[in-house]
């Protein structure tokens, strides 16, 4: 053999070394967004084109104490697959993993800060509720602090 043989063959093998293989990405998708509302439906939606017919498991994580809920979906034949979760109460974040797939995470508000809530709340209603009857409020301290 000669040496530019050697040299070429070395090239060739580092060429094709360097040459990414085509990848194939594993997706979740959350819906209806990072933020819902507790007893919200959210939908996961996974894909793995290199797996189809398989089934995973999506984890959802949060509450305190914490808590993890397995939820399993089957791959279609174009390793597709979905699933849905309701947004637990007393949960301010859910965390999600799913395979091969970053860590996600969503924001769970407590029903009562909904719009309507937050509306009356900026409205006053609850405000002058207390000033016209600043007593109600006396009933629940102990007899000794109503003085």
């Amino acid at each position: 053999m000669n040496m530019t043989r050697i040299r070429s063959s070395f090239a060739c093998f580092c060429l094709l070394g360097l040459l990414p293989a085509p990848l194939v990405a594993q997706s979740l998708k959350i819906s209806p967004g990072e933020i819902v509302t507790e007893g919200d439906t959210v939908t996961f939606d996974y894909s793995d084109p290199s797996s189809p017919g398989i089934t995973i498991v999506i984890e959802v994580s949060g509450g305190f104490p914490p808590e993890t809920v397995e939820l399993f979906v089957t791959l279609d034949a174009d390793g597709n697959g979905s699933t849905t979760w309701k947004a637990r109460a007393g949960w301010s974040t859910a965390y999600i993993t799913a395979p091969d797939v970053e860590e996600q995470f969503i924001e769970i508000e407590p029903a009562s800060l909904t719009a309507p809530a937050m509306l009356a709340a900026a409205s006053g209603r609850e405000s002058r509720w207390l000033v016209r009857r600043p007593t109600a409020l006396l009933a629940f301290l102990p007899s000794r602090l109503r003085r």
